[in-house]
């Protein structure tokens, strides 16, 4: 008799922990991607550094590459020659890819001698949830910030001071004529654009902020 009262409270016992197991599992929230920072720096290395403060990248396009959704690109003070492609890269609606000076200005992308008539010192294709913030750009053969391709959704650029640019300090362009296909979601906001459309390269003037879908 005792031995069938035990068997009784061990299998309710077991039914209590299925019912608890099976509530967690409904119960549980979904977790997003991991929010990190990564930081690029004058100073870095994109072969030995890990993106951490105190061992971080060179150059703006290796955290773009690295970063994952979530990530926030912190870039320290300083000059960086370079093109930044981003390129096929997407962050979540919630999870966006930053790209941000440390300080607002004191990350200077200068585009001389790596722009081309037709894209940008930060080239932006078929990606979204991204956002570039507080950035001196300068000195491109075509845009300051070129977002290219219907495929383009959720950009932000913001705080950005973009000047002498042969063409538009901001261009978005859809890159299809006669077609429903649009990009969305583009965010300008607080950015200053001067001394742009000044014919550096034979690239036409434009706008100094295009939208053109």
């Amino acid at each position: 008799m005792t031995h069938r009262k035990n068997r009784h409270k061990i299998e309710a016992a077991i039914a209590i922990f299925l019912m608890v197991v099976s509530f967690c599992f409904v119960i549980a929230p979904h977790v997003s991607a991991e929010q990190t920072s990564k930081y690029v720096s004058t100073t870095g290395n994109d072969t030995t550094g890990d993106g951490s403060l105190t061992n971080p990248w060179k150059t703006i396009q290796k955290g773009v590459d690295m970063a994952t959704p979530g990530t926030t690109i912190i870039v320290q003070p300083g000059a960086y020659n370079e093109q930044v492609k981003i390129f096929n890269k997407n962050g979540e609606s919630s999870n966006q890819i930053t790209i941000q000076a440390q300080t607002k200005g004191s990350a200077v992308v200068d585009g001389n001698g790596v722009t081309g008539n037709y894209d940008g010192v930060f080239f932006i294709d078929s990606s979204s949830h991204i956002r570039i913030s507080g950035f001196t750009i300068k000195d491109s053969m075509s845009h300051g910030v070129f977002v290219y391709n219907y495929a383009c959704n959720d950009i932000q650029i913001d705080n950005c001071d973009i000047s002498d640019c042969s063409s538009s300090g901001i261009y978005c362009y859809r890159n299809i004529d006669g077609s429903t296909n649009w990009i969305q979601n583009i965010s300008v906001l607080d950015n200053y654009v001067h001394n742009v459309n000044n014919h550096k390269s034979t690239y036409w003037a434009q706008e100094g902020i295009s939208l053109s879908g």
